[in-house]
């Protein structure tokens, strides 16, 4: 079981790293709010060890897009794009991309954009290395514990 949360630990630090350099790689960190929110808990109890990623709700958005407000007061977030409209130094009215956002949702036609809204593989290709690379050190553990029981039962005289 401890071999197995320190598996998990270290996998969660090296995931938190690979999230920020993804964000910071595809561009999309203005004031740093969602990337430094990015942690990770690794939990274990009598019945499993958990591995679990937190950062701001918005944060799957990045790749996603945004759909429209389903509501008319909009989402409330119009502080973060007085705040991203003036860390990206951009001129645009901040009332008029709240508005448009809320009316249309976030979407553009940016190269790297999947399907005109969102950065893709942002998350979703991170999500995927670091299952990799869980899979790969249980594997690789699994193979020295049993390595070491085989050593010790042969060392013990047991063997047939």
């Amino acid at each position: 079981m401890q071999r197995l949360k320190t598996i998990l630990e270290d996998n969660g630090s090296k995931g938190k790293e690979a999230y920020k350099k993804s964000l910071e790689e595809n561009d999309r960190v203005a004031t740093g709010k969602t990337k430094n929110s990015i942690r990770f808990e690794v939990k274990q109890t009598i019945e499993s060890t958990k591995l679990t990623f937190y950062a701001l709700d918005h944060i799957r958005a990045l790749e996603e897009g945004r759909g429209k407000s389903t509501s008319n007061s909009g989402s409330g977030f119009f502080d973060d794009i007085v705040e991203w409209i003036q860390a990206r130094g951009l001129s645009a009215n901040p009332s008029a991309v709240y508005r448009k956002i809320n009316e249309s949702g976030w979407n553009t036609s940016l190269p790297n954009r999947t399907n005109g809204s969102g950065t893709k593989g942002i998350i979703t290709d991170i999500d995927k290395q670091i299952q990799e690379d869980v899979k790969e050190d249980i594997i690789t553990n699994s193979k020295m514990l049993i390595l070491e029981e085989l050593k010790t039962f042969k060392n013990g005289n047991r063997s047939s």
